[in-house]
């Protein structure tokens, strides 16, 4: 208490900033310290949202309301002022057939888009109807995909060698850095003298990013100390987190999955359209306008959901970045297969 008093208590030290016209004007900004000791307790959230609400001459009094206790913020979160509130709901029943989920449940959306949840349950409740969704998971791996350059593509062709001779020595340090990550593999992909990298990870239930990019920081230390390249860089554009790239469409990034459902033509007709109306629809107008905007073929609208799902969980919106591509297709059986 006594440290957080000596911190909440810091005098305004003044600043100056440069303004649109040239003219420079004081600011007063409070210094807090970072300090792990004290910054994560009721008291210093508390200090640093009225010292924002007098800084900006804002209200912050709906931040000021949470159930959390402080010290979980650690390692989430730097200068926390408060929790932010989104409403919850649910939509479903929704049946999946699924390799470990099995039954019907009910899904958590926390959003602000009005009609969201109703959409998704008018749809749960079709793919329930029709007997549910089966669920394959196919391919499980979250990749990092560091560069190493070299002299010349005869020392980047050793390096490849190299790689493969010692696959269980990096594989052993790689999973040191986490009791919850396991490296699968490690492809290389030589272009000239340079080498991609590509790290293959199991990251368990969690998303797992994190994981990945520790374990390959510690590896790539290790075969530059051992291997002399010229340099190496952590991130190649080769498998992205936050787009698709070639690599990611064709192979995947993180668990690809695979759901189909296949709906009984009374259940359309119930729509009033038929199977062979929405197929010529899909067929003359959605697939032909995607290919016309030069995407990734028909893309199916899902990132609405999955943010909702993923700001309900805590995970926050960075969730979208492993889930980045959802592709839709039918055939005359009226089966949809994502």
């Amino acid at each position: 208490m006594a440290a957080d008093k000596r911190n909440s208590d810091r005098r305004f030290q003044d600043l100056t900033a440069e303004t649109s016209d040239d003219e420079t004007q004081k600011v007063k900004v409070k210094k807090f310290l970072r300090n792990k000791a004290t910054t994560y307790t009721a008291e210093m959230i508390q200090s640093r949202r009225e010292w924002l609400a007098e800084l900006t001459q804002t209200q912050l009094k709906h931040l000021a309301h949470f159930s959390e206790d402080p010290e979980d913020f650690k390692g989430k979160i730097e200068c926390p002022i408060g929790v932010a509130h989104v409403p919850v709901g649910i939509a479903g029943p929704l049946r999946i057939n699924g390799e470990h989920a099995r039954g019907v449940f009910f899904i958590p959306m926390a959003t602000t888009e009005g009609a969201l949840i109703t959409s998704y349950t008018f749809g749960s409740n079709i793919i329930t109807r029709s007997g549910g969704v089966n669920v394959k998971i196919l391919k499980d791996a979250l990749k990092s995909d560091p560069t190493f350059v070299f002299k010349s593509s005869a020392q980047a062709q050793s390096f490849v060698t190299w790689i493969e001779n010692n696959f269980g020595r990096i594989k052993e340090i790689a999973e040191k850095t986490s009791g919850h990550l396991r490296l699968i593999k490690a492809v290389p992909k030589i272009n000239g003298r340079r080498v991609i990298l590509c790290f293959h990870f199991q990251t368990g239930d969690a998303i797992g990013m994190n994981m990945a990019y520790k374990a390959t920081d510690v590896v790539c230390k290790m075969i530059r100390d051992s291997v002399n390249p010229e340099e190496f860089w952590l991130h190649s554009n080769f498998t992205t987190i936050k787009k698709t790239t070639a690599e990611n469409f064709v192979n995947g990034y993180g668990k690809s999955a695979m759901a189909d459902v296949t709906i009984p033509r009374k259940l359309v007709e119930r729509l009033n359209t038929t199977p062979e109306q929405v197929e010529r629809y899909f067929l003359r107008t959605v697939s032909f306008g995607s290919r016309g905007i030069v995407r990734n073929q028909c893309s199916y609208g899902e990132r609405n959901d999955r943010h909702s799902h993923c700001l309900w969980t805590g995970c926050g919106a960075r969730c979208q970045y492993p889930l980045r591509q959802c592709h839709v297709r039918n055939d005359q059986k009226w089966r949809f297969v994502f």
